[in-house]
């Protein structure tokens, strides 16, 4: 059985023996440490391992598009985040390869779904090392999201994985399916009334054009067609009714505290010291972050500069899962409200409706631009979406009389999802947003499979 997945020591060492030519002097040499001894004793476990630069360095050397650092901060999240059955990843940047890698608690195996916009997959998830799902192009928005069917543990990195990983590596172009769905979508719905076919040759022919514009995968595309014709038809709703959900003015925990952070801190491999440069460059304009702050917060004290656990989940790369924590930048705007969240924040957030003083009518719409949804509301009912970038704008909330918000960040344990199912705003905004997600498929059907993926 191959043993690079069990522990970051002996990662290391395969990489550099099995996926390169490198001696330990010439890899010494080329990240900068001044004895070989040192990549010697970090492939032993001797020692700590690389630091976050040095790891970065290892990384660029091998050439492997962060898929190595991605893998070595993933190694252990067993280690220290609780297993739950469901997982998101907004994915940043500019579109490349990326990967996630699912693993199920306990001794038997599992099954997951992975929604990627128009693109799903299901798959079985071996127990133990679990299995790796590649693919070659993504957009930030929407998440992805990967639902287990027993708790688990999903990690997200980027890279194009080796073959012989140590477990089965599953590529996404090959496997997942675009085509009948749960709810429609409203971006498919809106691209098949209007840009599809203005864009593929008109409403008699976009279909074929389609497929020939996608070149060898095109066959891939006619398992859409059933769902964009049935999607032509209907009339896409963007509301959610929260109305009668079980809600509660009740406080919730802002974090998690003490030797939780301690045992994440030290599953991704970072000292304090690391830990605190990490965080401080999220904001440079926030109070610096400093080995006392993380050492006091470690053994029970309360956060003694602001936005300290928001800042440290971001660096611990937890999603929201460490923090519940309240934001006051609520600004009062024509018709409702705008809560600007954090900027370096990628993850859940969460709104809590409460009503006062008389009502007339229990509704809000949510709005992301280019995306909107509408609400229908209960006194203290809270929502949770996603901010998928930084450098989204603020989320506006229209609302009616008599009502106002709470909101914050993290994962708050009474939220409603409301993810999924949003609506682009207006036309002329769904073209310019279509015509970028449909690169991104493109992308993702063009690019060749690897070779040697276990099938």
């Amino acid at each position: 059985m191959a043993n690079q997945l069990h522990s970051r020591a002996a990662l290391l060492r395969w990489w550099r023996t099995e996926q390169s030519e490198l001696s330990l002097e010439e890899l010494a040499r080329a990240v900068g440490v001044e004895s070989p001894t040192t990549i010697h004793n970090w492939e032993t476990g001797r020692t700590d391992g690389p630091r976050p630069h040095q790891l970065a360095a290892l990384d660029t050397c091998f050439g492997v598009g962060g898929t190595l650092h991605g893998l070595y901060a993933a190694l252990r999240t067993p280690d220290a985040l609780d297993a739950t059955p469901r997982w998101w990843q907004n994915f940043q940047g500019e579109s490349r390869p990326c990967w996630a890698w699912l693993r199920v608690a306990g001794g038997q195996p599992g099954v997951a779904r992975i929604d990627a916009g128009p693109f799903r997959l299901d798959c079985e998830v071996p127990a133990g090392e679990g299995v790796f799902v590649q693919a070659y192009a993504f957009a930030s928005n929407p998440a992805v999201i990967v639902r287990l069917d027993r708790p688990g543990w999903v990690d997200f990195g980027y890279g194009v994985l080796p073959t012989n990983i140590g477990t089965d590596v599953i590529d996404a172009v090959r496997f997942a399916v675009v085509g009948p769905r749960g709810p429609l979508d409203h971006a498919l719905a809106q691209a098949s009334r209007a840009w599809l076919p203005h864009e593929f040759g008109g409403s008699d022919r976009w279909f074929d054009n389609l497929k020939q514009h996608f070149g060898h995968f095109g066959h891939r595309v006619e398992v859409a067609r059933h769902a964009v014709l049935a999607a032509m038809k209907a009339a896409v709703s963007t509301g959610i009714d929260v109305s009668s959900v079980d809600a509660s003015r009740d406080g919730v925990p802002q974090h998690w505290g003490s030797e939780r952070y301690r045992r994440l801190r030290v599953a991704r491999g970072l000292s304090l010291s690391d830990l605190a440069q990490l965080t401080s460059a999220l904001d440079p304009d926030l109070s610096a972050v400093t080995k006392d702050h993380l050492h006091r917060l470690e053994h029970g004290s309360a956060p003694r500069i602001p936005d300290l656990v928001e800042r440290l989940d971001m660096a611990l790369g937890a999603d929201g899962r460490t923090c519940t924590a309240e934001v006051t930048a609520i600004q009062e705007v024509d018709r409702g409200v705008e809560i600007t969240f954090p900027s370096y924040w990628v993850g859940p957030v969460w709104v809590q409706f409460l009503r006062f003083g008389k009502a007339t009518e229990s509704r809000a719409r949510l709005i992301w631009s280019p995306w909107h949804k509408n609400l229908k509301l209960c006194d203290g009912v809270v929502v949770t979406t996603r901010r998928s970038e930084p450098t989204n704008a603020p989320l506006r909330i229209d609302l009616a009389a008599g009502w106002h918000v709470r909101a914050g960040v993290g994962v708050h344990p009474r939220a409603i999802d409301v993810n999924e199912g949003w609506g682009l705003v207006s036309r002329d905004m769904a073209f310019a947003t279509l015509a970028h997600y449909f690169k991104v498929l493109e992308a993702a059907f063009r690019l060749p499979p690897r070779d040697g993926t276990p099938s």
